[in-house]
């Protein structure tokens, strides 16, 4: 997101839409470019990234026994889809804190589990997936980034050859559509 994104979307007249939101996921560098170019707009944590760093933390707090993992993970996605974000930061402190005391745990696992409750920490004002339902707002960026993918196959895959003008004509044609 730079400039050409704030100069693209002032073009496209989404700053005079009812609805206004940005979705990101939830590195550092997206939330002080979104508050300069897009202040006003609804930032989201996108739920798919969220579920990544839920897994994985799940996973690693319970490596040998998959069962718990899973109980966990779902337990810490239903309390973030239901907006119950500070229960979720406190499941990944007591797993943290469960895993640090245990020296038969790897410490890279521990730094997995810390690393996601940081993250939610970092999140949590852009998690509030109930509100962002009811207002009709995404929660993911997911539908762009495979209708991107597909495009990206279509012109720059394998045995891909265009003719002066052709492959500008195909991207002209889609902007359109």
């Amino acid at each position: 997101m730079d400039g050409w994104s704030s100069a693209e979307a002032m073009q496209r007249k989404m700053y005079a839409a009812k609805k206004r939101a940005l979705i990101g996921d939830g590195g550092n560098w997206i939330d002080p470019l979104g508050q300069f170019h897009f202040p006003d707009w609804v930032q989201i944590l996108d739920f798919l990234h969220l579920l990544v760093h839920l897994f994985a933390a799940a996973r690693l707090a319970y490596a040998r026994d998959a069962v718990a993992a899973w109980k966990l993970y779902e337990r810490m996605l239903r309390d973030a889809w239901g907006g119950r974000v500070q229960e979720v930061i406190d499941t990944l402190k007591s797993q943290w804190e469960r895993m640090r005391a245990d020296s038969s745990i790897a410490r890279e696992a521990c730094r997995v589990v810390e690393l996601a409750m940081l993250y939610v920490e970092r999140n949590q004002e852009r998690m509030d997936y109930p509100r962002y339902r009811r207002l009709g707002l995404p929660v993911s960026s997911s539908l762009v980034e495979s209708l991107i993918k597909q495009i990206n196959h279509r012109v720059k895959g394998t045995e891909q050859f265009w003719n002066d003008g052709g492959l500008e004509a195909v991207l002209q044609f889609v902007q359109r559509t």
